[in-house]
């Protein structure tokens, strides 16, 4: 394997054990299942919240220049891990209704 694809794979088991941590885990898809029970117009909303509370939670490692970029592509990975899970929920909501 070449090292660019070797790079490309810590990084993304990186991404993975990030999003399994307790905290990342419910932000990720515990909050936008709670936006879909309690009021499906706003699950959108759930990923601006979520990129707040992560700047939060993670204030001293987004301020710290050495673990800044991985701590903004975690951020940007977890966004889109939320959009393609919010449009999974959006598609189920579609075909419960029909």
């Amino acid at each position: 394997m070449s090292d660019t694809m070797i790079q490309v794979i810590a990084i993304m088991q990186l991404i993975v054990q990030y999003l399994l941590l307790p905290a990342s885990f419910l932000l990720t898809f515990i909050l936008p299942v709670a936006f879909y029970i309690i009021k499906r117009r706003y699950l959108w909303f759930s990923i601006p919240l979520t990129v707040i509370m992560e700047l939060i939670i993670n204030w001293d490692n987004f301020m710290y220049y050495e673990s800044r970029g991985l701590m903004i592509l975690f951020t940007l990975a977890q966004a889109a891990v939320m959009a393609v899970f919010i449009l999974v929920l959006k598609y189920i909501g579609v075909k419960t209704k029909r």
